[in-house]
Parts: structure tokens; sequence; C-alpha cells
């Protein structure tokens, strides 16, 4: 049995294909139950990846297992509803990117996680990829020397993920797909910026 016991919220790609397989290798992690508002969808999870229980009510999980982190995998029109829910009652939070649609959401989330006493983690999976840790590393030791420009690129193929179908839950929030995705160039830089300020006051 897992010492930190997770509940998933929300069952679709990025929870099945990312966060459920990559919790799975954690030591010490245990899966205990998984949310959707689709109940089938739900189910098929529960049972694809052998865990125990499913509901379609976060207030119902939250009520009924014994958690010490919600995992939210959700489209980000419904990460401050649930995030603020699930801190309120004292719960870790991992929040799948974007963090929110707004940023008065965005605010909502911070002031409750104050508020809470636990931690909040946004899923900026980017930063902890082989590649940008060996460039951060390069830049620490000053091996680039005096950086005047960054160019971060993003790619992504329409036939090689769901999020380019008509219909899917990305083209209603604000820039569509540019919107869910620009995230991931914006946190890449914004690290950079502060390792490389880092590297300026040695």
């Amino acid at each position: 049995m897992g010492d930190m016991k997770v509940g998933i919220v929300g069952c679709g790609m990025v929870a099945k294909g990312i966060h459920i397989p990559a919790l799975l290798r954690v030591k010490g992690v245990e899966v205990v139950a998984v949310c959707d508002i689709n109940g089938e969808e739900a189910k098929r999870t529960a049972e694809m990846f052998s865990i125990d229980r499913y509901y379609t009510d976060l207030s119902d999980m939250l009520k009924r297992e014994d958690l010490k982190v919600v995992d939210i995998c959700t489209p980000p029109q419904m990460h401050a509803q649930m995030a603020i829910q699930a801190m309120e009652e004292g719960y870790h939070v991992l929040l799948e990117k974007p963090m929110t649609s707004s940023v008065s959401e965005a605010d909502e989330i911070l002031r409750a996680l104050k508020n809470s006493g636990v931690k909040l983690c946004v899923t900026h999976n980017y930063l902890f990829m082989p590649i940008g840790i060996e460039a951060m590393s390069i830049m620490e030791r000053g091996e680039l020397g005096d950086i005047i420009g960054m160019d971060v690129k993003f790619l992504d193929r329409f036939d090689s993920t769901p999020f380019w179908e008509k219909g899917h839950w990305c083209h209603t929030m604000p820039g569509g797909r540019f919107g869910e995705n620009i995230i991931h160039p914006l946190y890449l830089i914004d690290k950079f910026l502060v390792v490389y300020q880092d590297r300026l006051k040695l």
C-alpha cells in the first residue's frame, strides 16, 4: 500500500496517457480512486489500471476517500472550482496546465491556497525533460556567455493529437489550441530567465 494516496479527477487522454501511468511508477504513491462526470469513462479507467473505486462526483470522492493528493486532469475551465474545493478540504492539489482559462480564476486559486495550508503544483512538465535540464545546467555553468535572446519553438502536427479535432474543449478557450498550449514555451522562457539572472548574481 502506498503512503501517498492520490485521487484522479478527469479520466481523459491526459489522465490515462500521462498522469496515472506516471504515478503508478512512483514508489510510495497509490492511485486509489478516479472521478469523471462520465460514469462509463470513470469505470473504464479504473478497470484499465486496476484502481479499486471510481466516482462521478468530486465531493463524493473527497468525502469517502482518505486522500493526500487530488490530481486534477479536467479541462481548465473546471480547474478553479475543483482546486479550490480540494484545497479548502485540506488536500494537496496537482493541477494540469494551463492553470485556468482566466487571470481572475488564477487569483481565486491563489487566495484559496494562501488560506489552506496545503500545497499546489501546476504541471509544467517540460521543465523536467532531459534536454531542458541539460540546457539549464549549461547556462548555470556560464558556458553560453552573455544571453542576448531566446527562441523557443513548440511544434505540433494536426494528425498527432485529438486536440485538433472539432468539438474538443480546447477550442472553447481564449486563443483556442494556441491558448491551451502557449503555456509550455512561456514557463520555459520564465525558468531560463530566472536561471540566467541567478547566474549574473554570482
